[in-house]
Parts: structure tokens; sequence; C-alpha cells
């Protein structure tokens, strides 16, 4: 069965987020799920954005914000390599129209499951770290970026504070670069 009209159900949605490291084995769902959110929404045809960890020139066709980052706090790499491996998917990717990625802010779910199994303290994204990732990004030719955490900012605590600082920071560097 079909979606019925989305422009009815959802009026104040601007676009459709279908998934977050989306692999080549899940595609042939994203790209069906992709075409059946296009028949339901004909009317406003808002723009649908993924996430993939591959395959993005195969996705680029069907949908039009692709995401082709990868988590690098706590990793063995480092940001001349997110910018590379960055810079490398776009180009393998063809004609991206809009390639984004998302800034870690927080550490992985599974740093964080580890370190609390070990009862130790639990790691933090310093805002020079999210600055690193925001440079590697747009010098890999990112046209967009999110910010990647699961949970709220909680205004009362100091680490939260500096990260949102971090994140008001990058966002202003990058309106100075928009002209």
């Amino acid at each position: 069965q079909g979606l019925s009209p989305l422009e009815q159900q959802c009026p104040n949605v601007s676009g459709w987020y279908l998934g977050t490291r989306v692999t080549r084995d899940d595609l042939r769902h994203l790209l069906a799920w992709s075409r059946e959110v296009r028949s339901g929404d004909r009317t406003f045809q808002r723009p649908q954005l993924a996430d993939l960890t591959e395959a993005e020139g195969a996705a680029a066709r069907e949908i039009d914000l692709i995401g082709i980052g990868r988590h690098v706090i706590g990793r063995s790499d480092s940001f001349g390599e997110l910018r590379n491996l960055l810079y490398r998917r776009r180009r393998a990717g063809g004609q991206l129209a809009f390639p984004w990625t998302w800034i870690q802010v927080e550490p992985s779910s599974a740093q964080q499951a580890w370190r609390s199994a070990m009862q130790l303290p639990q790691p933090y994204v310093e805002p020079e770290q999210i600055q690193h990732q925001v440079f590697a990004a747009l010098s890999a030719g990112c046209k967009g970026i999110g910010f990647w955490k699961t949970s709220a900012l909680q205004p009362e605590d100091p680490r939260d504070q500096e990260t949102a600082i971090a994140i008001e920071l990058a966002c202003m560097e990058i309106e100075l670069l928009e002209p």
C-alpha cells in the first residue's frame, strides 16, 4: 500500500530524513522508501536526505542531500585523514548536488558504553575538536553540516555550555564564509 498524501499529514515539515549510516546492503530499501515518500509528497516535493556509509553515487540519483561523513573522535584517524576521506567520498559519489556531513559533538555510544562498563569517567569532545571537524568538512567541499548529538544540551552543565558555544562559533565562522 502507498502512503497517504503527506502534505495533509505533515504540512510543516521542511524535508525528510531517511536514515543514518545506511550501508550498501540497505540501499535498495532506502531507495524504495525514498520513492514511496516522493509519491506521498507530490504537492510540496520536499528534499530528502540520508547519511550513507558507501554507494553515494547510486543513492544520489534519488536522494537530494547525501551525507558522506564518519565519526573520528576517539579513533586513530586524524582530522587531515577525515578531510581526505570526505574529499574522496565526495569525488567518488559523482555529481553530488549537496554533500553534507555530521560533526561529532559527543563520544560514540560504543565509547560511552565501554567507559561505563569500566567505571571510568565519560570522555568529552573538546571545542577545538568540533572546530577541526568543521574545517575538515568545509575544506573537503561539504555544502552542509549537522551537529551529531543524541541528547539535548543541558544549559546547567559546563561541558554542554562549552559545546554550545563551540557550535555557535562554528556557525558564525560559516556565516563569514557564505559570501
